[in-house]
């Protein structure tokens, strides 16, 4: 019978004892009712049949089973330190609050071997499923208003406290008379994180693109920001999870170096768009392997590089209409066309 099946749960997992504790509701006993919610909403069959590839074999433990114990692990919060299952592997009072048999509770190297076994383009999946259950329970509730975050640019100057300024103040919190943290010229691409309204106005969380301050703007001085093919993105960025299916819009070879001293040669690529200047260009290197390098509004913005690779740091230039982008000392150069079409 299946542990996470609904007759298991009514007839194995029954009260055997009773006593008195000093935890919290939300330490141990609040596991067992997030347990009881995961097992609610179904969620482990969902992850059995996105994610149970990740299982080479039947000696590990199954993975619905380490999917619930990682969250479990952040959702208690004790410590942050994977060497923490280890002593959580020992604990019987944990492993009865999350429902699990203690001799079937993860050591810290198999926690470690399934987040090395999480490639990129399983985490987009795990997106795929935070959007399942982000509809779900749009269907339950129906809300009235949904507030959706997109990429946003500053368009004109805005007024401070003092008058008329020539950039727009991101400020601490949604208030004109919060605390200045950092300003942007006009033409900045921000990414906007959701809104609120707040002293008459609306206020937006948001970020410089490609990392900074994260604090309020006031949403009257944002417009959807413009791609470089004059192109609006919409709707959610599914490239990566393209790419990793094969389902490529262009495909081809593009100059490549993988060490210094390696004369340049070509690599086969494969390119997935999202629209907007939202892409994902799919990499295969001479020694077999490959390398996945993400965009967003037509600009390189990161790597699939892991601690595997020794977290290889990224950089990009442009000249003209060629991206020359530096993984470590790997070289790829990679044309507009590519990401945008045409």
């Amino acid at each position: 019978m299946s542990k996470h099946s609904k007759n298991y749960r009514q007839n194995e997992l029954k009260i055997r004892r009773i006593e008195t504790t000093s935890d919290r509701l939300t330490g141990r006993a609040g596991l067992s009712l997030f347990v009881a919610y995961m097992h609610g909403i179904h969620i482990f069959s969902w992850f059995d049949r996105w994610f149970g590839s990740i299982r080479k074999n039947r000696k590990g433990l199954p993975i619905t089973e380490l999917f619930k114990q990682v969250l479990c692990f952040f959702v208690d919060g004790t410590s942050r330190r994977l060497t923490y299952f280890d002593q959580l592997s020992h604990d019987e009072g944990y492993a009865g609050s999350i429902e699990t048999d203690r001799a079937h509770m993860a050591s810290s190297h198999q926690v470690k071997r399934f987040f090395q076994a999480f490639a990129w383009t399983r985490v987009f999946l795990f997106r795929r499923l935070l959007h399942t259950l982000f509809v779900w329970r749009l269907k339950i509730n129906r809300p009235d208003v949904i507030e959706l975050g997109i990429d946003t640019m500053v368009t004109r100057t805005t007024s401070s406290a003092t008058g008329v300024s020539s950039a727009l103040n991101l400020r601490e919190d949604p208030s004109i008379t919060a605390r200045i943290v950092a300003s942007y010229t006009p033409g900045t691409i921000l990414e906007n994180l959701g809104c609120q309204s707040g002293e008459g106005r609306i206020w937006c969380d948001v970020q410089q693109f490609g990392g900074g301050p994260r604090s309020y703007v006031a949403e009257e001085f944002l417009k959807p920001a413009v791609s470089p093919d004059a192109s609006v993105a919409m709707g959610p960025d599914d490239s990566a999870l393209r790419a990793g299916q094969g389902k490529f819009d262009a495909t081809g070879n593009i100059p490549c170096v993988q060490y210094i001293g390696q004369p340049m040669t070509e690599c086969e690529f494969g390119g997935a768009r999202a629209g907007g200047g939202y892409a994902t260009v799919l990499i295969k290197k001479p020694d077999g392997h490959t390398r996945a390098i993400f965009f967003r509004m037509g600009k390189p913005i990161g790597a699939d590089t892991s601690q595997a690779d020794g977290y290889l740091e990224f950089r990009a230039t442009k000249e003209n209409e060629l991206h020359l982008i530096l993984i470590g000392n790997e070289r790829y150069e990679i044309p507009d066309a590519v990401i945008l079409g045409g």
